[in-house]
């Protein structure tokens, strides 16, 4: 959500309602503290997601190969790891989408 343009008020969540029932949680990943909207919300409706752990990333993609029936050679799997351990991304999906790819499209 902090990589919304401030130009046109996005990060002012206005396009999100400021009331949620109390088991609807909004998706979204944003560095801490940002954008500052995000305390309107009641801690209820609020969740931390953590950072993959670095040594986490080859059991998910192990699990994500094996639950799709796909597979990689050692040397692309490690690939794969690698580039989504650079990204930093919070959810895994983020720096692994396109290396994962050609294993699910062919």
């Amino acid at each position: 959500l902090d990589a919304l343009p401030d130009t046109d008020h996005a990060r002012r969540l206005s396009w999100l309602p400021v009331s949620l029932p109390d088991k609807v949680f909004v998706v979204g990943s944003a560095l801490p503290g940002q954008p500052q909207a995000i305390a309107r919300y009641p801690k209820h409706n609020l969740r931390e997601m953590k950072q993959v752990e670095p040594g986490e990333y080859r059991a998910i993609v192990s699990h994500w190969l094996d639950n799709y029936k796909q597979s990689l050679q050692e040397h692309q799997k490690e690939e794969v790891v690698k580039a989504a351990t650079a990204s930093g991304a919070l959810v895994p999906a983020v720096g692994m989408r396109a290396h994962l790819r050609p294993p699910f499209t062919s």
